[in-house]
């Protein structure tokens, strides 16, 4: 598997970041996946990320519940849009 990864946290995230991610992952269509774990309130986390990147031109983004194992194994076997 290739591909890039990114790690973004401890404050504001600029809206160079998601154009970045977006030009690595192959354009806008290119599926985007947000690993929020470090927030109080991880599902609010992830759907406040998902939400930016989408603002920023993804099309593709998946949060998935970091907690929930079940939706984590869905993703790595192709699941679908979690966000």
């Amino acid at each position: 598997m290739r591909g890039a990864a990114i790690l973004v946290g401890g404050g504001g995230t600029p809206s160079e970041v998601p154009h970045a991610m977006l030009r690595l992952a192959g354009g806008a269509s290119a599926r985007i996946i947000v690993l929020a774990h470090t927030q109080a309130d991880v599902i609010r986390g992830a759907r406040r990320s998902a939400e930016f990147f989408a603002a920023n031109g993804a099309q593709d983004v998946v949060a998935p519940d970091t907690l929930d194992a079940g939706e984590l194994i869905a993703l790595r076997a192709g699941g679908t849009s979690m966000s």
